[in-house]
């Protein structure tokens, strides 16, 4: 029956209510739009709790036609047991409404058209409107996030419920994770053992350097050795050993699962000593059969009771006596289980060993075999054995029968699939994670350079998400990534991997593909991003920047991974959301980039920075105010760097710091040192320009101060410049930052006034001294630009307004200098008076300036 025929009349009559919504939302409006778009089910209901709008993703959600749900009560959407109470709920939400999250605290579920029922989160929101009020419904089908919450706490108390000590250590030894089985079995909390040596229990990793770890790793998968308790008693264990790390030369530690087998030693050992006493006394009384039988019936008493799996096997194997521990974990009765062989309840991919083990034994290569295969239960569930098979001889060492041990491992081997797909996988994502991805390239470039196939790869940078992430909070941030992983996954191949490298960065590896194709998958994934995503309620909007590259004949994961970053990021340079393919060119920048990169990280150490200095003077009378201090590079092969070259380098690697640090102190000494020593130095003051790091630092007014206090110079003789951008990037840290550099005494001026993007109502909030006109605006004074004046004119007044000193910048020209002096500029600085000078040759250019105004 057909949900609407559930319908009363009353109900039916409803759909006359939809006509004033409709007309609210009439196809082809953008807001109908949008709402059809929304990722979520939306239903909007009039105060009858009639629905009189759904979009698109309600119809797929619930399985409904959108016709068949107009009209009907909201309650169809729900199951049954649920709908009394709703109407309820809805009634009083009609008399109070207020947008809000339904349902707090508890579980909400629909119902499709077929009857089955799913987990929703839904969002209300009151719609008031001349034809009546109405309330908004954004439904959202949650069931695929609980069962991934589930499976995770499943998976998670594995480890802490596994009855096997788990222990991890780092590349020194030290403990990392010790669970409640290792403190059950050998007596230390865990808050005893995290950060000490392992070798306080585990006597073979006390030797934790490097190659000893790699030693340890080459042991079989499960091998013994002994352990010390806390009490000082040794126990037997069974130990399986790890890697952590990335791979070949990535080690940064071992994980180890130990298990407690000294009572099966104790059993071996009684069954051992079993033999030996038969042994002895059919060496004493070789005739007499019923002695030996006898002794081995002593041995099968404990045979019995044991807690492990035990059989004996004839010589072909098959199985003639077991106990009632190997029935339970087979789950089959004796007598089934006696007269088969192993094999039979071997896994079909575990079966082919098992006749060379066999042979191996009875050829006398070995008279005992370890190994762990899996095995199939009467009921068709696999488990993971640990097998101990034995062959024991008779008196004429002629073998005898097979003594075997099997023991239950399935939940330690539970516990190491765990611990490895957390050591390659993403928390967040589920997606490969960085260590793995380098390992899955290379693999990717071994099986296609033979094959004449080519291997693409894509790197990945959401633009914006620091602002998403810092604005909506961490919580909201990881959403969005998931949302996002989840709609990229959707435009990849099977054949694709799909890796997270990193906060917010991607890599895609395209197996068997051509330039063309991984340019349409990255421009599919460009277009993707076009819709909004919808976070905590919040409409966001992301884009991504994306750099391909094709591998070359000589091209690994490192090298890819490199070339496809280089060029993603001159994508981001291009101004984002954009695909760019990696070329040769940009492999000349980026070799160069690295050059000046590692070479400036021996510069300050080599002596090879220089500081230099430009005149500031009075545009009244050309009088000699100071100086702004300029860092140069004399590169020992290059010559001399401008700041441009190496300067943007220095801001990305943090290098700026040292350098802005070492710029300020020479230029403060020099600065004492005229003052001192140079007839006519006295009054002169030293500007000296900031780096964005260096105003987002919190050490840096603290370096400043004791700058100022080495130096012994006077705070109001240094002015600290920075530029408008600087300062809108974090407005509330930089406001911070130069309210505490001017308690200091200091003077500061906006560099470059005129090209950032600052606003006036900031302008007056920020603590500054100085504004400096950038040169492209004195550039245009004293010629035909009509314009150029009208602008100095305007930041003079504005900066007279605001009690504001002005510099021009750039002045080349006696016409420029009479054109700034008319307009009200205090001061200026250019090549009209000098070039940036050596600290040397200062001295003589006052001098020289200072005859000639006289």
């Amino acid at each position: 029956m057909q949900l609407f025929e559930h319908v009363d009349d009353g109900a039916i009559s409803q759909r006359a209510r939809v006509r004033p919504v409709g007309e609210l939302f009439h196809s082809g409006t953008p807001l109908l739009k949008l709402i059809d778009s929304a990722p979520d089910g939306v239903v909007i209901v009039d105060s009858a709790g009639s629905i009189v709008l759904v979009n698109q993703q309600t119809e797929l959600m619930f399985g409904y036609p959108r016709h068949e749900l107009l009209g009907q009560t909201i309650e169809v959407l729900l199951p049954e047991r649920f709908r009394q109470d709703h109407r309820a709920r809805r009634a009083a939400y009609s008399r109070a409404p207020l947008t809000r999250q339904m349902g707090s605290g508890l579980e909400l579920f629909g119902r499709r058209r077929d009857g089955s029922e799913f987990a929703v989160e839904i969002s209300l929101a009151p719609i008031m409107t001349p034809s009546g009020s109405f309330a908004y419904s954004s439904i959202r089908d949650i069931s695929d996030r609980q069962r991934i919450e589930t499976e995770m706490r499943t998976l998670s108390s594995l480890v802490e419920s596994s009855s096997d000590a788990i222990i991890a250590c780092s590349i020194d030894g030290a403990v990392l994770t010790w669970n409640s089985a290792a403190e059950r079995m050998f007596g230390y909390r865990a808050g005893e053992m995290i950060g000490q040596g392992a070798g306080r229990v585990l006597p073979i990793m006390a030797e934790t350097t490097g190659p000893a770890m790699h030693a340890l790793l080459q042991q079989p998968s499960a091998f013994e050795t002994w352990g010390i308790r806390r009490d000082g008693t040794t126990l037997d264990i069974s130990l399986n050993l790890s890697a952590l790390g990335g791979g070949p030369g990535q080690l940064t530690g071992i994980s180890g699962i130990a298990r407690d087998i000294t009572e099966m030693k104790r059993q071996q050992a009684e069954a051992e000593a079993s033999r030996a006493e038969a042994d002895a006394n059919r060496a004493e009384a070789i005739a007499s059969r019923a002695r030996l039988v006898e002794a081995q019936e002593m041995a099968f008493a404990g045979f019995e009771r044991s807690p492990i799996g035990t059989g004996i096997a004839d010589l072909d194997g098959r199985l003639r006596r077991i106990n009632p521990a190997l029935c339970q974990m087979l789950g089959r009765p004796a007598a089934e289980i006696l007269g088969m062989q192993t094999p039979d309840f071997l896994h079909p991919l575990d079966r082919g060993d098992d006749e060379s083990m066999t042979l191996r034994i009875l050829n006398g290569v070995t008279d005992d075999v370890q190994t762990e295969r899996r095995y199939l239960r009467a009921d068709g569930t696999v488990i993971w054995v640990h097998e101990f098979a034995s062959l024991v001889r008779g008196d004429d060492q002629a073998p005898s029968y097979f003594y075997l041990q099997l023991q239950d491992v399935t939940e330690r081997k539970e516990t190491e699939a765990l611990l490895a797909h957390q050591a390659f996988h993403d928390p967040l994502t589920g997606l490969v994670n960085r260590t793995r991805l380098t390992d899955h390239i290379d693999e990717s470039l071994a099986l296609a350079r033979p094959a004449g196939r080519q291997v693409g790869v894509l790197f990945l940078d959401v633009d914006q998400f620091k602002v998403v992430n810092d604005g909506l909070g961490h919580a909201a941030g990881d959403s969005l990534l998931v949302q996002l992983v989840k709609r990229m996954q959707a435009e990849l191949r099977d054949t694709d991997t799909f890796a997270r490298f990193g906060g917010d960065e991607f890599v895609i590896v395209c197996d068997s593909t051509t330039v063309d194709r991984a340019q349409r998958v990255a421009d599919r994934i460009i277009a993707m991003t076009k819709e909004p995503f919808w976070v905590d309620g919040h409409e966001v909007f992301v884009t991504v920047s994306i750099g391909v590259v094709l591998a070359g004949d000589d091209d690994d994961a490192h090298i890819l991974l490199r070339k496809s970053d280089v060029a993603m990021y001159q994508a981001k340079e291009l101004g984002r959301d954009r695909v760019v393919v990696f070329n040769d060119a940009m492999q000349l920048r980026a070799s160069a980039r690295l050059d000046i990169e590692s070479q400036l990280g021996r510069a300050l150490d080599r002596d090879e920075l220089r500081v230099v200095y430009q005149p500031i003077v009075d545009v009244a009378n050309e009088r000699v105010m100071g100086f702004e201090a300029l860092v140069r590079w004399e590169h020992p092969d290059r010559g001399w760097l401008s700041p441009a070259e190496f300067i943007p380098v220095a801001e990305e690697t943090g290098m700026i710091l040292l350098i802005g640090e070492w710029v300020l102190g020479e230029a403060l000494a020099q600065l004492q040192r005229w003052r001192r020593e140079v007839p006519g130095a006295a009054e002169l003051s030293m500007a000296v320009n900031l780096s964005t790091r260096q105003l987002r630092d919190t050490q840096f007014v603290q370096v400043v101060a004791e700058t100022l206090d080495r130096t012994g110079i006077d705070p109001g003789a240094v002015h600290l410049e920075v530029t408008e951008s600087m300062v809108m990037g974090d407005v509330d840290l930089a406001v911070r930052n130069l309210v505490s550099l001017r308690a200091l005494g200091v003077r500061l001026s906006i560099d470059d006034f005129g090209t950032g993007y600052s606003s006036l109502g900031y302008l007056q909030k920020l603590p500054v001294h100085l504004l400096k006109i950038d040169r492209s605006f004195i550039d245009g004074l004293g010629g035909d630009d009509p314009h150029a004046a009208a602008i100095v004119g305007a930041i003079v007044a504005l900066a007279r307004d605001l009690n504001l000193g002005v510099i021009g910048e750039g002045v080349e020209s006696a016409a420029q200098l009479a054109e700034l002096h008319r307009l009200g500029t205090a001061q200026g600085q250019g090549f009209l008076w000098s070039t940036p000078l050596r600290p040397t040759d200062v001295p003589g250019w006052l001098r020289e300036h200072n005859e000639q105004l006289v």
